[in-house]
């Protein structure tokens, strides 16, 4: 998980306008946080993190999201890329 400060989503922007977002390339610089889920864990996520999923072995997963007035600009700013 990363911070969504100014700098790392100007560096998530561009990663995503000249399609290296999956090369592992992007927010070399960030401090970036490892979070190793159990099974039977829940995680909650802040809205706005930057975050990847990686699972080691065949899992199900139930995700959802929460809207809020507080967090609806970075939402509209991301929304393309999420569907």
């Amino acid at each position: 998980m990363v911070e969504p400060t100014t700098e790392n989503l100007a560096e998530l922007d561009l990663a995503i306008a000249t399609g290296t977002r999956q090369s592992g390339q992007f927010l070399a610089k960030a401090r970036i946080r490892i979070v190793v889920q159990r099974a039977g864990q829940t995680l909650f996520i802040p809205a706005g993190t930057i975050h990847a999923v990686y699972t080691a072995e065949k899992s199900i997963m139930y995700g959802g999201d929460v809207l809020n007035p507080f967090d609806m600009p970075t939402r509209k700013r991301y929304w393309p890329n999420w569907l």
